[in-house]
């Protein structure tokens, strides 16, 4: 697409079109979620879901909207949380401008009803084709262009045909009272499925989920949850809906939630998980505490705290540099002892995103926790 280059002049001598002040984008994204997957301390593959509108040629051509998925490897670690900052905002983001936009020319734009694989395009992120315009919008300067317009009516058609197509964690966050859980429900589950995948999911009374399989975890919220079922949306835009029979528990899980409810589910049988309390960690919060934290406390300490699979912390600070973590399931804690004798404790279940906390046996000051990416 380096024929970009020469659009602003070919427009201007033809005037076939009005010309874009201060260069012309490659591609609009309405952003509907944002999945990654990460190896080691990098993100190894970011997918990004929505409404794409991009340019055919080097006019003012642009190809009728899609609603799917982009897909890209390692490489985004310092844009991704840009991509997630916006993810329902239902705004148009610039991609690129007149000089081009890199891998984002040519990556495959797959449609949404076209199942994702672990293994699919590794192409490398291409950085540095965002915000060229002032933010992530470009300030709004492009909201009046017809292919704007006709994208962000696109997006807006297809959320209000399907509410959840825009997204399990929109559905969420347009639905943030939890819905509380019958007690037959509550606790630690091990779901076998027909296609042989193996799922951990914890339950909490107030309506909070956590799975974990082999590939994949993730929070969820009760979306909905009656006498014997309940429906579990996930961030990663995973819908289960859990019908309990007898002892044990029927799972139908969709991959997406554009399938949910009339796709075709996977089925799964649930059986309660065997004893394990205390300091037992389980698979399901395991999982998410590991790696590095932002911690902040009430007292204006601020610092990052790492926690390992040895089941030992480490400080950025000058503090307490060392420590242990266990955590307690009858208390719904992490319980965090320094070196120093200090303690602190995080609250379950964690969220990623903003987990609470305090210290223990001192001033009780209140913490805030956000996993870095």
């Amino acid at each position: 697409m380096k024929k970009f280059l020469l659009a602003p002049l070919i427009l201007a001598a033809f005037g076939a079109a009005t010309a874009f002040a201060g260069g012309r984008p490659v591609m609009y994204v309405v952003v509907d979620r944002v999945e990654t997957t990460q190896d080691q301390s990098s993100i190894s593959m970011i997918r990004i879901w929505g409404s794409f509108s991009r340019a055919k040629n080097a006019w003012s051509d642009f190809c009728k909207p899609i609603d799917g998925y982009i897909q890209f490897g390692t490489g985004s670690d310092k844009e991704a949380p840009k991509w997630q900052k916006v993810a329902g905002t239902k705004k148009a983001v610039i991609v690129g401008c007149c000089a081009g936009a890199g891998a984002f020319e040519t990556v495959v734009i797959h449609p949404a009803t076209e199942k994702p694989k672990d293994d699919g395009e590794n192409i490398p992120y291409p950085t540095g084709h965002l915000e060229r315009f002032g933010d992530m919008f470009g300030r709004g300067r492009d909201d009046d262009r017809p292919e704007v317009k006709t994208l962000l009516a696109f997006a807006s058609a297809k959320e209000k045909g399907c509410p959840l197509c825009g997204g399990a964690a929109s559905t969420v966050s347009n639905n943030p009272g939890l819905q509380p859980v019958d007690d037959t429900f509550v606790g630690r589950w091990n779901v076998e499925y027909a296609n042989g995948v193996a799922e951990t999911c914890e339950l909490v009374k107030e309506g909070t989920a956590t799975s974990v399989e082999p590939k994949r975890n993730s929070l969820g919220k009760a979306r909905n949850a009656m006498k014997g079922v309940v429906v579990l949306v996930f961030d990663d835009d995973r819908i289960e809906r859990w019908t309990r029979i007898g002892q044990r528990i029927v799972v139908e899980h969709w991959p997406s939630s554009n399938q949910f409810p009339s796709g075709s589910p996977i089925l799964g049988i649930a059986e309660r998980a065997g004893g394990g309390g205390g300091d037992e960690m389980t698979l399901a919060v395991r999982k998410i505490l590991l790696g590095k934290w932002k911690i902040a406390l009430e007292n204006d300490y601020k610092g990052e705290w790492k926690f390992n699979v040895d089941g030992t912390v480490d400080s950025s600070t000058n503090g307490a540099k060392a420590g242990k973590w266990t955590i307690d399931l009858s208390r719904k804690q992490v319980l965090i002892k320094w070196n120093s004798d200090a303690a602190d404790k995080l609250d379950l279940p964690l969220d990623p995103k903003s987990t609470t906390g305090s210290q223990v046996g001192r001033n009780n000051y209140k913490l805030e926790a956000v996993k870095v990416p």
